[in-house]
């Protein structure tokens, strides 16, 4: 169902995970979610808009759509095609996920080409899921659980020495991803406090500016974008499991202020705090 704010609440049949090997309805309209989805259409007829670019994929290709990213499906190829949506809820509360969540979403699509020759690719390991999903095996919500968490270490990996270049320059990517795991996981402890970029960037060891910079290079957000996405997202777990007053939340998030936490709750959600509540309140998920 999609609300007038384009949200769409959904529920999950599998625990916190549906897979589908579907015909993909279309035209879907615009629409976000808080959950990722993963989209393998199969043939070379798909067509969907993530963020308001067009994107006609191959058979060899995956659509990769965030959590609270409008897309839509503009057009569908004949067959059947593999349609996995994850709603993260135990992701966020991994140090790793926190740290380099970025590189997961480094590109919208993937070409599974650009994967030859390594052990797995990641349809290698979407076709190890739709088998799991569609079989006998007692324990197949555990295993479909560890296939996606190999798609997310191998997308990792390999965006992580996409955004650096570790091919072609002497860098040392083993220590810049252990630097930069120690400040996500300082800004992870702090971010209801008066954090400020001085302090963290003195934490870390870097000039303001010099880490200003390497810090949206390897976050694509800024120090300030990134403290309040944090900050959103804490309180959306609150709103979702308390009946916490609006007010109260915002202060426990971080925010200084209710106007402050409503308007950053619009730019990250797409909706008001009391809006998203009352989706939550409503929805087959709560």
């Amino acid at each position: 169902m999609i609300h007038k704010d384009l949200s769409e609440s959904l529920s999950f049949a599998q625990g916190t995970i549906n897979v589908a090997h579907v015909n993909l309805p279309f035209p879907f309209p615009n629409h976000w979610h808080g959950f990722l989805e993963i989209i393998a259409p199969n043939n070379n007829e798909t067509e969907i808009v993530i963020d308001n670019k067009t994107y006609r994929l191959t058979e060899r290709q995956i659509a990769l759509i965030p959590p609270r990213t409008l897309h839509a499906i503009t057009k569908a190829g004949s067959t059947p095609q593999l349609i996995i949506q994850f709603s993260g809820n135990m992701l966020p509360r991994l140090h790793d996920f926190i740290s380099a969540n970025h590189f997961l979403y480094l590109q919208k699509v993937i070409d599974n080409d650009d994967f030859n020759g390594q052990e797995i690719t990641p349809l290698d390991i979407l076709h190890k899921i739709k088998e799991y999903r569609y079989s006998d095996n007692p324990f197949k919500e555990f295993h479909i659980y560890r296939e996606l968490m190999d798609l997310f270490i191998v997308l990792g990996n390999y965006n992580f020495a996409l955004n650096n270049d570790v091919s072609s320059k002497n860098n040392h990517p083993e220590w810049y991803y252990d630097k930069f795991h120690s400040i996500a996981k300082y800004i992870d402890e702090h971010y209801a406090e008066k954090l400020s970029l001085e302090e963290v960037a003195s934490y870390a060891g870097f000039s303001m500016h010099h880490f200003s910079r390497i810090f949206k290079a390897y976050f694509g957000d800024s120090f300030s974008e990134h403290v309040m996405k944090q900050r959103v997202m804490h309180a959306v777990e609150i709103l979702e499991h308390s009946n916490t007053s609006l007010l109260d939340t915002a202060l426990a998030s971080g925010f200084s202020s209710y106007s402050s936490f409503n308007r950053a709750f619009k730019q990250v959600m797409h909706c008001s705090p009391s809006n998203f509540r009352k989706m939550r309140n409503s929805s087959p998920l709560s």
